[in-house]
């Protein structure tokens, strides 16, 4: 019985030890998944912008070949200045959108670190746990020898007492 019981709570305590170690590994895996999406997504962006920036770039230098006409030229840098204010407006927003993002990630992070660090101590009780549980089975053992150590002298004091009675004739 008392074998099983170390057996049983043995067995938990491995299971919990596996499965807080399979949960750190995930943890890992997803943050290391999570942090090559951002920086893909980011290089990609930065990608695409570098190239819309030269499309833009080169077909507003023809457009300025082409105007030669002062009215006309002074038409085209108003709107190159509207589509240069549009830009900056459009980075202001991405910026608001990134800082906004970035928050959300760093929620995400701190509810993970919560996570891992509740884990652990559940971890630490389990172990505290299964050490007091075993120290009350040891004590019981130690017990249960120690009564049966002393009841077996009782009857080898008991059995030479019969001994000796019989071969002096009392019984």
């Amino acid at each position: 019985i008392q074998n099983g019981l170390l057996s049983r709570y043995f067995s938990k305590w491995v299971f919990w030890k596996e499965r807080s170690r399979h949960i750190y590994q995930v943890g890992v895996k997803v943050l290391f998944r999570w942090t090559n999406k951002l920086t893909s997504n980011a290089w990609n962006a930065w990608q695409d912008g570098v190239a819309r920036f030269k499309r833009h770039r080169n077909l507003l230098q023809k457009m300025r070949a082409y105007v030669s006409n002062k009215y006309l030229l002074k038409t085209f840098n108003s709107w190159i200045s509207f589509h240069d204010d549009a830009c900056n407006q459009r980075n202001l927003i991405d910026s608001a959108l990134k800082k906004w993002r970035s928050r959300l990630q760093t929620l995400a992070f701190a509810t993970w670190t919560d996570m891992v660090v509740e884990e652990h101590s559940k971890k630490n009780i389990m172990t505290s746990v299964i050490a007091k549980i075993q120290n009350r089975l040891l004590s019981l053992c130690c017990n249960t020898w120690k009564s049966f150590c002393e009841n077996r002298q009782q009857l080898m004091r008991m059995g030479l007492k019969v001994v000796v009675r019989w071969q002096g004739g009392v019984l």
